[in-house]
């Protein structure tokens, strides 16, 4: 275990070799001879001491001096001091508590009573990290937000006279950086900054991070203008390859929040993204304007999701070809009861940046499946619906368990809601977006990437995306790219490109004949826009829809769904041998050979959960085929995946070494008909397992919910260790369901079962076990609950996140639970589970909707 660090300042020889002996039993001693000294060493080495000891009488800097000095500096004053005085001297140690001191060492020194003293005060500082951990952010060490926002409130309402200005610091195109130069660089960069920023400003400032990449500073306004000059002197040269902006409010209004003093630095700081030239901006009447009507947007929101004041219109989509309706997108309009139609360029946005864009997505997937359900029961033509999903609904939600459950509720297939996903939230987050994107495929539904040209066009992101359609940007379309010839060329290379690897290509915002010609002689596959039809009402877009023959409309819906085959994938650079693979398989998975390690890791960085099967040779000089084995092996998504380890001649030594590892093997001087053959088995006994495994799963879990169900928990409780416990067990009850299920029917019933699931999941960690006990019971185990407090608490917080979810989809209804701490596994009986079902029954009669704890003991 690392010793701890004592700083001793002292500037009598023999008394600080004295000290030094003592201590350095239990501690590592740092040495200074007057405060100045200290404080140049706490500068750059204050994480490396656990506490100060110093002398008052002192040249150049004395302790009292010191003290002072140490208390203006944020991180500095952290740290515990224990001045030294003479023994019975009351007015130098009152004098020294004025200044800052924890606590004192009399002269003439014990040593027994130093060690505990110093003991004590390092013990009651690591006691209190926690605070400190709120106090502080772990990268750069500065104020955390919520903290920055209580010092703020407190400097304002003491100081009255002096003005001050809130600073928002922001750096351009942050999360490209990270994806460029990776998420440490990143973090690097964010040290740098935040260090950058403190020598820029007085000692007084007060600095923050306030989120991934913006800090927040709260400055005196005769120090802003300073600092502001100093920013843009040094800006430029500050940093390579990074744009910093800053935002500034002067603080005019006090009666404001400290959040919206903030918030409006970071609506300025905002206003100049993107734009080259501009670099600090103040905050004025115009953006206030703006804050003022999105802050009544964002007031009314909620209500009017209750209100239905957001309506779902639907743009049709055709074949170009035949000219036949083959489809439409799900568009959102908001018509508010005061300002009338907002434009969606006003609202999406901003609920993208407080995350209620969720609930709006979620509104609009329910109106979509409802119509073609309502479609369905009316023997109307049942045409895909693409609906837009904003990578929040991704990041940040269960979208998965949530298309599941509209699914079973109105019992759409999800070939036919196509979503809609842009291009620039592949750029932000690829490997989130892609993993998302393959498990929403595996479920079904149909990708689109929304929004192609509008800023990034990146071809070479095909060879990542599992996609089934492309639909270009209509500004793409309709500038000079129709029109100039050079632009004709990238829009048509643009749909050859798409056609070559399978995906289909819809072109938005048509307008004109000509733009409608252009697009058919390209041999684009489908378009919308006003040329065709506007967005029509759910009405008027059932009235279309009837005037259609059902059977043709069929035949456009059968083309609009591609299938995508898997990989089998070649390792090799024999091309014969890969002509034949093709021949014989090419009709079932697309066979793809790679020749070199830079093919291989590009392709398994997309595609690795897309393969049937590898055939690789193993006598390649280009590529270490057995750290490739290893690496498959190994890799969590491919492991599985079957392996053919093909030789070119007679066996060797290095050849045994890697069939070992191989699901099988052939020598390439066999008959072909010996390779098709192996290869069939191989993928066949894959796909055996692989649906194994999918009917374990589906045994093991609830249809509704997706929760375990009993044999499912049955299995996991088995698994676990003496280490797990002690640990929570509860049992939750949905009050009045059958009440719901009687009134309002069982598809609204099971909508609140599906919404106790989502509360559930929000609450509990990948190792806790939850199941569906009953109809209306659901059984959680937690594993990182062990005291009854923490039980209370966490019931009682999934119980009211449960009526806040319910609520949303218009259900009044709440949940009551019962708990305990178990102690080990041998007291996990039914016995025990009987009395966590009392005292839930008890809870459900004394305390409806709330958790309540059995004592076991």
């Amino acid at each position: 275990m690392k010793r701890k660090s004592v700083l001793i300042i002292e500037d009598n020889e023999l008394n600080l070799e004295m000290l030094s002996l003592i201590i350095d039993k239990d501690f590592n001693v740092v040495k200074a001879h007057n405060g100045l000294e200290a404080l140049n060493y706490l500068r750059t080495s204050f994480n490396d001491i656990s506490l100060i000891l110093t002398d008052i009488y002192m040249p150049i800097m004395n302790g009292y001096e010191f003290l002072d000095n140490l208390k203006k500096d944020p991180q500095l004053s952290l740290i515990p001091v224990i001045v030294m005085t003479q023994a019975n001297s009351d007015e130098e140690e009152l004098l020294a508590l004025k200044h800052g001191a924890n606590d004192f060492l009399p002269k003439p020194y014990k040593p027994q009573i130093i060690l505990h003293r110093i003991s004590n005060m390092i013990n009651l500082r690591e006691t209190s990290s926690l605070i400190n951990i709120i106090k502080r952010d772990n990268l750069t060490g500065l104020y955390t937000k919520e903290y920055f926002y209580s010092k703020v409130e407190d400097i304002l309402n003491q100081d009255l006279d002096t003005e001050y200005s809130i600073i928002c610091t922001n750096i351009e195109k942050f999360k490209v950086f990270n994806e460029v130069f990776s998420a440490k660089k990143g973090d690097e960069l964010l040290k740098e900054l935040s260090e950058a920023i403190l020598k820029l400003i007085p000692q007084d400032t007060l600095v923050a991070r306030f989120s991934a990449d913006r800090f927040i500073i709260f400055i005196k306004s005769e120090h802003e203008k300073i600092y502001r000059k100093k920013f843009l002197a040094t800006s430029n040269d500050m940093f390579d390859n990074i744009v910093v902006k800053l935002g500034v409010y002067k603080i005019t209004q006090r009666n404001l929040s400290v959040n919206q003093m903030v918030d409006r630095a970071v609506l300025a700081c905002n206003s100049i993204s993107g734009i080259f030239d501009t670099f600090i901006v103040d905050y004025d009447e115009k953006l206030k304007d703006k804050l003022l009507k999105e802050n009544y947007l964002y007031e009314t929101m909620e209500d009017a999701l209750t209100d239905k004041e957001y309506k779902v219109f639907y743009q049709p989509k055709y074949d170009i070809k035949r000219n036949v309706l083959v489809g439409s997108e799900a568009l959102i309009r908001w018509h508010n009861k005061e300002l009338g139609i907002i434009p969606p360029n006003e609202f999406i946005p901003l609920f993208e940046a407080n995350g209620f864009i969720v609930e709006l997505d979620r509104y609009v997937l329910e109106e979509v499946f409802s119509f073609l359900h309502d479609l369905d029961e009316k023997n109307l033509p049942l045409l895909p619906i693409s609906v837009n999903i904003s990578r929040i609904d991704i990041l940040k939600s269960d979208l998965l368990n949530y298309l599941k459950s509209l699914v079973q509720i109105y019992k759409i297939h999800p070939k036919f809601v196509h979503l809609e996903i842009t291009e620039s939230a592949y750029i932000e987050n690829p490997k989130i977006i892609l993993n998302a994107v393959d498990e929403l495929k595996k479920q079904g539904f149909i990708i689109e990437m929304d929004d192609f040209g509008n800023g990034y066009s990146s071809l070479s992101m095909f060879s990542q995306m599992n996609i089934d359609y492309l639909k270009l940007d209509m500004n793409f379309i309709r500038n000079e790219l129709i029109t100039d010839d050079n632009s004709t060329n990238l829009v048509s290379f643009i749909i050859d490109f798409a056609h070559k690897k399978g995906i289909k290509v819809v072109a938005e915002g048509i307008e004109t004949y000509k733009q409608f010609k252009t697009l058919e002689e390209f041999n684009c596959d489908y378009a919308q826009g006003y040329f065709f039809y506007k967005p029509l009402n759910e009405e008027d877009y059932l009235n279309l829809l009837k005037t259609i023959d059902k059977n043709a409309s069929n035949l456009s819906n059968n083309d609009l769904q591609r299938e995508v085959k898997p990989y089998l994938i070649y390792i090799d650079n024999d091309n014969k041998y890969y002509n034949f693979l093709n021949d014989s398989f090419n009709n079932v998975y697309q066979v793809k050979m790679l020749s070199n390690m830079q093919e291989i890791d590009e392709f398994f960085k997309h595609f690795d959960n897309q393969c049937a099967c590898f055939a690789i040779n193993s006598s390649l000089d280009s590529i270490n085929t057995s750290e490739l084995i290893s690496k498959i092996k190994t890799n969590k998504k491919m492991f599985k995946v079957p392996l053919l380890a093909l030789i070119d001649g007679p066996f060797s030594p290095i050849n045994s070494m890697i069939l070992d590892d191989a699901d099988d093997f052939l020598c390439k001087q066999h008959l072909y008909k010996d390779a098709e053959r192996k290869i069939k088995k191989l993928i066949k006994n894959y796909q055996k397992t692989i649906q194994f495994e999918e009917y374990a799963y589906e045994a093991d879990h609830d249809y509704v919910t997706g929760l375990l169900n009993r044999r499912g928990l049955h299995r996991r409780v088995n698994k676990l260790k003496p280490i797990n416990f002690p640990l929570a067990i509860y049992l939750f009850d949905i009050d009045n369901l059958k009440f719901i299920n009687d009134n309002f029917g069982h598809e609204k019933g099971d909508l609140a079962i599906c919404c106790f699931s989502k509360s559930a999941n929000k609450y509990i960690n990948d190792n806790d076990i939850i199941c569906r006990y009953g109809g209306d019971e659901f059984l959680l185990v937690s594993l990182s609950t062990k005291n009854s407090n923490d039980a209370l608490a966490l019931g009682n917080s999934i119980g009211e996140d449960f009526k806040k979810e319910a609520s949303k989809v218009n259900i009044d209804v709440s949940c009551s639970s019962g708990c305990t701490i178990c102690y080990s596994k041998n007291e996990m009986t039914k016995q025990l589970l009987d009395e966590v079902d009392k005292c839930l029954y008890k809870a459900k009669k004394n305390q409806k909707g709330y958790c309540t704890f059995l004592d076991a003991k």
